[in-house]
């Protein structure tokens, strides 16, 4: 997928004036992303972000029901196959628990999404696969983070350094909406993992988004896609240009 992403060099969106201030910087209004076959589009509640979803991810979050849904979804269907035939009020019992439990699933991802949301990250991407038991769910999602004052793109870097156990140095990338700096890094986690990050920081005003991909898997779990998603990101500037 192409969505107009380069990391060739391109001019500073930070200008200093006289008084050594930065001068406030707004992202630009781009064209809609065009989507590869099988990609989807997901947005903020609000609409004001969008982000290409490749095949396979989904908007959600982990929640403690996904295993309980997956096991009476399976035990219902293994019952209606074997036991359908002979005993249909069973078979019907056990698909009325994994609705049930679907249902309840579907309560807790609700929750999650609105403490997520809380925590400024406005779309949040899980992959299709299940994570080993102790380890983090692949993902990606957009962060935002609101300031009273102008944000500076040096500001908004030592922030996401923060976020790293060995900050990498950052890339400056040119993405459809305006400048975003890059950073990628792989960091050694106390259980013998690693933990594959990548993340691009834009700022708008006074607020800073962040799109952020997260993996314990292979690092190509985010590597192939991180790109492609990031070039399709769309957030409506705080000021109209």
């Amino acid at each position: 997928m192409n969505h107009g992403i380069s990391v060739a060099a391109c001019a500073s969106v930070l200008a200093v004036c006289g008084c050594g201030k930065s001068v406030e910087t707004h992202l630009t209004t781009a064209p809609p992303a065009v989507l590869d076959s099988g990609w989807s589009l997901g947005q903020s509640r609000d609409g004001r972000v969008t982000i290409a979803i490749p095949p396979g991810w989904h908007v959600g979050a982990d929640t403690p029901g996904d295993n309980l849904k997956d096991l009476a979804a399976s035990i219902g269907s293994s019952n209606g196959e074997n036991q359908g035939a002979s005993d249909p009020s069973a078979s019907a019992q056990m698909q009325s628990i994994a609705q049930s439990v679907d249902r309840q699933n579907q309560e807790m991802e609700a929750k999650a999404m609105t403490e997520l949301e809380k925590k400024g990250i406005v779309v949040n991407v899980i992959n299709g696969s299940k994570p080993t038991p102790g380890e983090e769910r692949t993902r990606f999602y957009v962060k935002v983070d609101h300031s009273n004052s102008a944000e500076s793109m040096e500001d908004a870097i030592d922030s996401e350094r923060n976020h790293y156990a060995f900050p990498p140095k950052p890339v400056q990338v040119k993405l459809p909406i305006g400048v975003a700096q890059k950073f990628s890094a792989d960091d050694s986690l106390r259980d013998g993992m690693t933990l594959h990050q990548i993340s691009y920081v834009v700022v708008d005003g006074g607020d800073t988004y962040t799109l952020r991909f997260v993996t314990e898997e292979a690092s190509e779990a985010i590597q192939g896609i991180a790109d492609s998603v990031a070039g399709s990101l769309r957030i409506i500037p705080s000021k109209r240009n």
